[in-house]
This record gives C-alpha cells, sequence and structure tokens, in this order.
C-alpha cells in the first residue's frame, strides 16, 4: 500500500509539473504581427494598434506600418518587411460590402452585397514599391 501511495503522489507530481510547462508555454505566447506584439500588454500601444489594424487587412495601416519598417521609426529598420506591407497595401481587396436591413417590428437582417471593393489599393504603397525598385530607400 505505501508503494501505490508514492507512484500516487509521483504521479500527480508529474502531472502538476506537465501541466505547468504547458502553461509557460502556451501562456507565454504573444500575439504578434511583422514581429510587432498585437498583445493587450503590448509595451507601446499605439504600435501595436497599428499593426493590429494592418493584420486585419486596412490598407492605410499597412501602408504606415510599411513606412515604420523602412525609416526605423518605434521598429527595427527593415526593408524586407516594409515591402511586404507596402505589397499588402498596394493589392486591391475584393470583399463583401454587409448592408444592415432594418427589420422594423422583427429581427433586422444583414445582406451581403458581393464583388464589392471594401478596401481600394494604397496608391502611396504602389509609389513607395516603385521608388525603392527604381532608386533603393531613401532611409538608411
Amino acid at each position: 500500500m505505501g508503494q501505490k501511495v508514492i507512484r500516487s503522489g509521483f504521479f500527480r507530481a508529474g502531472l502538476t509539473v506537465v501541466g505547468m510547462s504547458a502553461c509557460v508555454a502556451g501562456c507565454a505566447a504573444v500575439p504578434k504581427y511583422m514581429g510587432v506584439d498585437i498583445g493587450p500588454t503590448a509595451s507601446n500601444a499605439s504600435l501595436a494598434s497599428l499593426a493590429r489594424r494592418a493584420a486585419e487587412g486596412n490598407t492605410l495601416a499597412q501602408f504606415e506600418l510599411g513606412m515604420a519598417f523602412e525609416q526605423g521609426n518605434q521598429v527595427p529598420r527593415d526593408l524586407t518587411r516594409a515591402i511586404s506591407l507596402y505589397k499588402l497595401a498596394a493589392r486591391t481587396v475584393p470583399d463583401k460590402l454587409w448592408v444592415y436591413r432594418d427589420g422594423g417590428s422583427s429581427p433586422g437582417q444583414l445582406s451581403a452585397i458581393s464583388g464589392y471593393d471594401a478596401q481600394p489599393p494604397n496608391y502611396q504603397a504602389k509609389l513607395r514599391l516603385e521608388y525603392i525598385k527604381k532608386y533603393g530607400s531613401p532611409f538608411k
């Protein structure tokens, strides 16, 4: 009986250690976009907000975050990430436009209109890409 208690105690301790290890590995994962911390505990709230909007597909935010990476403003200078963000911002994002229709006395309804260009391409991003391709980045 004493041996059984020891095994049971060891087994419980083993589960506790494994459970704590899993929590440390899982709980320590910080959400990031392009290397920028976008979690609720981010040290730079304005940069985190910009990166979250860029991750959601906002072309203006993608362009602005690209400029930050190109210039090294609030983030380490990284021309590769800047170009990636400029490419994302310069593309046309076809999407659906969601329209709410009031139902009066009954519940309202959401309807999708397909083929709506929800995010037009960011032309500033296109110009930055062309400039970098032709002359390189002026920010060294």
